[in-house]
């Protein structure tokens, strides 16, 4: 393999891994002991890509 091809390769592989770690933002709620109310939680996978696309909206569930 020429320097070449190694240095498109590696470019092309460090571009992807960025790319895909830069589309996912997970959110993490501050909770305290004391909160009892159910909250809205949002489950899905949005590309750029043709769907179809699956959102899966549940609540949570309070953990004692």
């Amino acid at each position: 393999m020429t320097y070449r091809k190694l240095s498109i390769a590696l470019v092309s592989f460090f571009s992807m891994i960025l790319s895909i770690q830069s589309c996912v933002e997970p959110i993490t709620p501050s909770l305290n002991e004391d909160d009892a109310e159910p909250m809205l939680v949002v489950d899905s996978k949005i590309t750029d890509e043709e769907g179809p696309f699956k959102v899966k909206l549940t609540t949570s569930v309070r953990l004692t």
